[in-house]
């Protein structure tokens, strides 16, 4: 009988014990203020870097384009010169 009252005693207190645990959890409200506002603050400054690097891209493409055109342009003329 003793070891009945154990047992059950051990699970009684270990249910409770659980129960505190999720209401002092739930109490704190998970991440903090400082923390939600940190992460808001992050996803401001990926969104900026995300913009700034397209533009990159789109200037690296453009200039790509340019360089292409220009060594279009030396290599008629060279033709040209060959020619006269």
């Amino acid at each position: 009988m003793g070891i009945t009252l154990i047992i059950v005693g051990g699970i009684v207190v270990l249910t409770a014990l659980g129960g505190f645990i999720d209401i002092q959890s739930k109490r704190q409200g998970g991440l903090g203020g400082k923390a939600l506002e940190r992460i808001e603050t992050l996803e401001r400054e990926v969104t900026l870097l995300r913009g700034e690097e397209a533009a990159r891209a789109d200037k690296i493409e453009r200039l790509e384009s340019e360089l292409r055109f220009v060594g279009k342009l030396i290599e008629d003329r060279s033709r040209e010169g060959g020619r006269a």
